[in-house]
């Protein structure tokens, strides 16, 4: 019975100083920021920090649960534990989760850009550079253009972006 309540408060204390002084950047553990077994957005992990101390909340309150409860054995309380972290990893996961798809980025990626139209604020001479005013994700911007066969296009000339390659789109006739 010691043990479990050991493992379950053991969890409540690394979530309660996760709480009380941050623990924003999860890592695994390899010790870099990548997160195992994540869906490849950049969100939590099942196997980061957070994860697992509310695993052992869940194993440690169930197994004690079971023990105090019943007169069943340490291998089926121990069962019953399992069990136990994964409802409450599966309850905190979906909770991180939502918390985590509430965040906002200000920051415009490559595909953001990649199809967007904009207008040419500065022709394209034939093999040089000219410039795009658009409107991407809600912000308006501009961006120095360049057509990817080197043909001219003249100013106020809609265009659609193609590329991005450094700080250049590259853009065509829409």
């Amino acid at each position: 019975m010691l043990l479990f309540a050991t493992i379950g408060i053991l969890g409540f204390a690394i979530l309660l100083v996760s709480l009380l002084f941050g623990h924003d950047q999860d890592h695994d553990f390899s010790g870099t920021d990548h997160d195992a077994l994540s869906d490849g957005d950049g969100g939590p992990s099942i196997f980061s920090m957070k994860m697992l101390a509310i695993a052992m909340v869940g194993f440690g309150v169930t197994g004690f649960g079971v023990i105090a409860g019943t007169d069943w054995t340490m291998l089926v309380a121990s069962l019953f534990g399992m069990g136990g972290a994964a409802v409450m990893g599966l309850i905190g996961f979906t909770i991180i989760k939502s918390v985590w798809r509430q965040q906002a980025s200000s920051t415009i990626t490559r595909a953001d850009i990649i199809g967007a139209m904009g207008r040419l604020i500065d022709a394209i001479p034939a093999g040089g550079v000219g410039q795009i005013a658009c409107s991407v994700r809600g912000r308006e911007d501009t961006y120095m253009a360049r057509t990817k066969d080197g043909h001219t296009i003249p100013l106020g000339s809609t265009v659609r972006i193609v590329d991005k390659v450094g700080q250049h789109v590259i853009v065509e006739e829409a």
